[in-house]
Order: C-alpha cells, then sequence, then structure tokens
C-alpha cells in the first residue's frame, strides 16, 4: 500500500504543479484561455430572446402566498408595462403616453394588482364605457290640439268660458329625460399613447299621448283653430248628439348620435395626461305629431269616416370634429374634463301628410288628401341642407374601483346651430272649407322655420378595461 500511495503522488504532483500560477503572465494566459473557451461555447449556444428594460419605478405586486407567473413572449410587453405598481416615488417615469403602469386611464398613483398579467396582448387594450344619461333638451311648445267645453253652446271654442284644453297648449321636453351612451375603444399600443374609440348614445325626449273617446250624449270633444276667413277662432267636431269621436294626439321626440375618433396623447405628467382627439361626428333629432281620429255620424254629408294629420321632422348632422380630453388623476380619484367642436352640415327634412276618407250613406268611401291641420297647401316633403357646427363641453369625477373598473358622475352640454323641428310647422290658422270634403282656398302655406338645439344633463356610468 506505501508503495502504490508513493507512485500516486509521484503521477500526480507535476500535473497540480501545472495549475499554479504566480506571476502576471500566467494571469494572461489563464484569462486568454477562459475567454477563447466562452467564445466557443457562445457560438454553439444560440443567443437569449431580448427582454424589454422595465422601468426602475415599477414594482410589481406579489403576495408573499402568491405564486409568480411565467411571462410568455406573447405577453411579456403588456406584462412589463401593466403588471402593477405600489406608487409612482418620487419620480414619474413617463413615457410618451404618462406612467407606464396604468391603471385604466394610465396615470401615477394606481394601485394596480397583480393579476393584471392574466391580460392578453390585444384584449387587454380594449375598454368599454357605459353611461346613463339624464338629460333636458331645448323645449318646444306645442299648441292647443283637443279641446272641450262643459256648456255645449261653447262647442271647445278657445276663449270661452267653459272650454278647457285636453290636450297641447304645453312646453314639451324641458324636463329630465332618461338615456344611455355606450363608448368602447382600443388602445394601439400597451402604453395606451394612441388609439380609436366610437360611441354611440340615444335620449327618448317627453312623448305627449292623449287618448279620449266620445259617444253619443256625452262631453264634446273639438279640434280649435282660427278662421282664415274671419280671424275668429273656431273648431272641428263638437256636438255630442249627432256623433261619436275618437281622438288620439301624439308627440314624441328622439335624440342619438354616434362619432369615430382617433385618440394620442399630446402632453402628460406624473398626475395628468391631456389627448387630442379628432375624427367623425354624426347627429339625429327626430319629431313628430300625430293626431287621428274616428268619426260616426248620424247626419251630414257623410256618416263615417277617418282623419289623420302628421308633420314629422328629421335633422342629421354630418361633419368633422377635433377637440381635448384631459384628465388629472390623485390616487383612486381623477377629474376628466371634456371640449369637441365639429363643423358640418345639417340635413333637414320635413314631411307633413294628412288624409280624411269618408263613407257617405249609401256605403261609398272617398280619400281625401287632406286632414284638419295638414292641407293641399302645406303637405309635402321638404329637404333642405345648411352648414351647422356643434359643440360639446363635458365633465366627470371618476373613482378607480379596481385596475380595471371605474365609476363616474359628471355633466355634458351639447349643442346643435341649425335644426327644423316638426312642432314648429304646425299652424292653426286654416281654412275650414278646406276640410274634406273640401271647398274652399288655401291659406296654411308651408314656410321653412329653423333654430338652434342643446341637450345637457346628468351622466353615471362605469368603464371597464379589459
Amino acid at each position: 500500500m506505501i508503495v502504490v500511495a508513493g507512485l500516486f503522488g509521484l503521477f500526480v504532483a507535476p500535473v497540480s504543479g501545472q495549475s499554479r500560477f504566480d506571476g502576471s503572465d500566467d494571469v494572461t494566459w489563464l484569462t486568454s484561455k477562459s475567454q477563447v473557451m466562452d467564445d466557443d461555447v457562445l457560438k454553439q449556444t444560440p443567443p437569449d430572446p431580448p427582454v424589454p428594460p422595465v422601468p426602475s419605478d415599477i414594482f410589481p405586486i406579489v403576495e408573499p402566498d402568491d405564486v409568480a407567473l411565467p411571462v410568455s413572449e406573447h405577453v411579456s410587453e403588456d406584462v412589463v408595462w401593466q403588471a402593477g405598481c405600489r406608487d409612482c416615488g418620487p419620480t414619474c417615469g413617463a413615457g410618451v403616453g404618462g406612467h407606464r403602469c396604468f391603471a385604466p386611464g394610465g396615470l401615477c398613483g394606481a394601485q394596480c394588482r397583480h393579476t393584471r398579467v392574466y391580460r392578453t396582448c390585444y384584449l387587454g387594450r380594449l375598454w368599454f364605457d357605459y353611461e346613463m344619461l339624464g338629460w333636458a333638451t331645448k323645449s318646444q311648445y306645442a299648441p292647443p290640439l283637443l279641446t272641450t267645453s262643459t256648456d255645449p253652446t261653447d262647442q271647445g271654442i278657445l276663449e270661452r268660458a267653459t272650454t278647457s284644453i285636453l290636450a297641447g297648449d304645453e312646453t314639451l321636453y324641458d324636463q329630465l329625460q332618461i338615456g344611455g351612451r355606450l363608448t368602447g375603444g382600443w388602445w394601439f399600443h400597451p402604453d395606451k399613447s394612441s388609439g380609436v374609440e366610437i360611441h354611440y348614445f340615444v335620449l327618448d325626449g317627453e312623448d305627449l299621448f292623449y287618448q279620449t273617446e266620445s259617444t253619443f250624449s256625452e262631453a264634446l270633444l273639438s279640434r280649435p283653430f282660427t278662421n282664415a276667413d274671419t280671424g275668429i277662432q273656431d273648431r272641428e267636431l263638437s256636438n255630442p248628439n249627432t256623433f261619436s269621436a275618437d281622438v288620439r294626439v301624439e308627440v314624441d321626440m328622439e335624440f342619438s348620435g354616434a362619432g369615430a375618433l382617433y385618440r394620442t396623447v399630446l402632453q402628460s405628467g406624473c398626475h395628468h395626461r391631456i389627448d387630442i382627439v379628432g375624427g367623425y361626428r354624426y347627429l339625429r333629432l327626430h319629431e313628430q305629431l300625430h293626431v287621428n281620429e274616428d268619426i260616426v255620424r248620424e247626419t251630414g254629408l257623410f256618416r263615417s269616416g277617418n282623419r289623420f294629420d302628421r308633420f314629422r321632422s328629421e335633422s342629421e348632422f354630418h361633419g368633422g370634429e377635433l377637440g381635448l380630453v384631459g384628465r388629472w388623476q390623485k390616487g383612486y380619484w381623477s377629474l376628466e374634463l371634456v371640449g369637441k367642436g365639429a363643423i358640418g352640415a345639417s340635413r333637414r327634412n320635413i314631411l307633413i301628410n294628412g288624409a280624411s276618407t269618408l263613407v257617405d250613406i249609401d256605403g261609398n268611401a272617398t280619400a281625401y288628401e287632406a286632414g284638419v291641420l295638414a292641407q293641399p297647401s302645406n303637405i309635402g316633403n321638404y329637404n333642405d341642407d345648411e352648414f351647422a357646427f356643434t359643440s360639446e363641453l363635458g365633465v366627470s369625477l371618476q373613482y378607480d374601483l379596481t385596475c380595471q373598473l371605474r365609476a363616474s358622475v359628471g355633466y355634458t352640454f351639447l349643442y346643435w346651430s341649425d335644426v327644423s323641428r316638426a312642432l314648429d310647422h304646425v299652424s292653426l290658422t286654416i281654412d275650414p272649407d278646406l276640410i274634406p270634403p273640401p271647398g274652399g282656398t288655401a291659406a296654411n302655406t308651408f314656410e321653412w322655420v329653423t333654430d338652434d338645439f342643446w341637450a345637457q344633463g346628468l351622466t353615471a356610468g362605469f368603464e371597464y378595461q379589459f
């Protein structure tokens, strides 16, 4: 054994002596040899995929009991920028879109949770916003359309002692009405520096609906007007002893709009960002008056019949829009201001239509293209285009419920410079001889009436960022 150990020592000693280095030449030789070996390895090993740099002020939140999730190469960009942060710290670290660890809206101070790593690269850039609207609009006056009198000798004629108005003679649309606005968008980049958004809103305005029936020997019904020949108050219908009538009066309004906008950051800081938006704006205002009466008579030129008057208006705006959207955030709270304006054209359409179908004592029906307020002199379909502009101002107070969900309450004012409205084209001055069966001359001819229009009121809703 001693001999074997001695022989082993003689063999190992020279080899181990070669690995020692005592001078600078030995160090240089070892370094160069190591470099050659490293270069050989690098040539044989493919390089790792590049990893985007992480800003110094981002601190992903991972709870002690949580397991960190691997980052795939397909979602690494979104994870890096949107995994979350505890706080901005002394510096903002803003890029072109503001702070990188965006909550919905992308400002500093957001307590984003680590669950944001579940976002996908493309779906994670979508967002939706729904708001309930409580808006009032510029009012319209509805003239007296249906009357009655407790004293039959007053015949429902306006300005007589016992005459009362059943429908009309009131201001419409100036009360808050309920509507909704839906907005959706998609960011081109994970930092939300630019993107597109589309929106649609609808407001169902205050409606006037009245329906009543007068049978033989009951309370009378009248449709009042001013006699164009004499200038005094007059009426159609009225005598319950000789006929029965079923009269329906409907007035309705609908205001809606849509738009498609490109949005990009104009200026940003640690606690604010200002975006510029531009694109297409569409508005539509629809209004209608419809009066319908069914008549049964005991005497006269006809024994039964139906009449109706319809006044319908539709105004549409098409134009290009430009504006600013600014948001200032402090912790979970933020304040947003919106200012936009558009120029384009208003396309206005007025449809006046009326008809009567009367059945004589022999059962023969005759149709006439006239009602009571819609007569041959003003019946028609009228169209016009005019230059117009719109503007919108809005303010909202917002609160981040989670990193993806935000609640908001606010106020919006929307202005439109040029519209035509249905009730503005209703004239109560008519020639009673033109009420079918006709026999008089034209009195109420058509003339364009234009006005501006506005809508304003409260908003409340939620925004969700995928």
